[in-house]
């Protein structure tokens, strides 16, 4: 049967990976990247966040309460992932009146690599235990 020996193989290189190590697990991994703006026409530098960062902007922003404040946590994020060029909370308001589509740009670019928002990426990409 034609695809029978690639599942095999898939198989074979499943078991073959190796189990981590608590010092690997624990060891911390900011990604950096650099990514183009096209409605600026060059780079900027982002980072990932940090469990504890992340948490530390949910409640500066006020996730889950009330007064939730959603464009807050949006230029909370920006000011904690953008690396270069590096930004000010005071800097946010001048960001905010570029052309919309640079705005949401960025903003998606640090989401998506924040994972915010996208947890049917996690629910396609992962592999369930067997039972």
């Amino acid at each position: 049967m034609p695809g029978r020996e690639g599942t095999l193989k898939a198989l074979e290189s499943e078991s073959e990976q190796r189990r981590l190590s608590k010092e690997e697990l624990l060891r911390p991994r900011i990604q950096e990247k650099t990514e183009f703006i096209d409605g600026l026409g060059g780079e900027i530098v982002i980072r990932s966040l940090s469990h504890r960062q992340r948490q530390e902007i949910h409640a500066r922003a006020g996730v889950g309460k009330p007064d939730y404040d959603d464009d807050l946590l949006t230029c909370l994020t920006i000011v904690e992932s953008l690396v270069d060029p590096k930004l000010e909370e005071s800097d946010i308001q001048a960001l905010k009146e570029q052309d919309v589509t640079v705005f949401d740009e960025i903003v998606l670019k640090l989401s998506l690599l924040n994972m915010m928002g996208r947890t049917e990426v996690l629910k396609k990409d992962s592999k369930g235990t067997p039972n």
